[in-house]
């Protein structure tokens, strides 16, 4: 390779990395082209009790971006299912967590009361690339003494995807199903 081929290629590796995501932050709305996505924590006889005083938490429910896709976190409900008055908010009874890739995230690092309903949830906005790995976690009592509330934590999220994950570029002049191309499928091609 002769030194113009090199720096084209290294302007063309420039160019790449300088390409923004395909959702952007300020994207409130889900469009014609997203794919709408909802997880809900297990009911019935597979639901999930509040773990004890020192046990670890467990996982309420998670979701996986897949692959070549990025997405938005845009929903979220935690709740308890109990009779009233068997947990009281802030009482430290119990604890929820929201993590990405296993790291809090912020804001919703430690959660001592129900947040929305499944009928209302809170609007939220987190950023996913695709494999990210988006958890609600429970946690028993929180402080010394404290006894878990009787019934079952249940959570729900609800988001989109778009095509083009990390690594992902919009190549407008592709036609309709190849517009978003990761940069390992064009090397690949380039290669064969």
């Amino acid at each position: 390779m002769n030194a113009d081929q090199q720096r084209v290629l290294q302007f063309k590796r420039e160019l790449l990395h300088s390409q923004k995501p395909t959702i952007q932050p300020e994207a409130n709305l889900q469009t014609g082209s997203t794919k709408p996505w909802q997880v809900i924590s297990p009911g019935g006889q597979a639901q999930i009790a509040y773990p004890a005083l020192n046990a670890n938490a467990v996982i309420l429910c998670s979701y996986t971006v897949p692959p070549g896709m990025s997405g938005v976190l845009k929903k979220l409900a935690i709740v308890h299912n109990g009779a009233a008055g068997s947990f009281v908010d802030n009482s430290g009874d119990a604890a929820w967590h929201v993590t990405l890739n296993g790291a809090s995230v912020p804001g919703y690092e430690t959660i001592l009361c129900q947040l929305g309903s499944f009928e209302i949830p809170n609007d939220v906005y987190v950023f996913l690339q695709e494999n990210d790995t988006l958890a609600i976690w429970v946690q028993g009592p929180v402080f010394a003494g404290g006894v878990p509330p009787v019934g079952y934590p249940a959570a729900l999220m609800t988001g989109y995807l778009a095509y083009g994950g990390q690594g992902t570029y919009y190549n407008p002049t592709a036609g309709p199903h190849h517009q978003y191309q990761t940069r390992r499928h064009n090397a690949q091609r380039r290669r064969a």
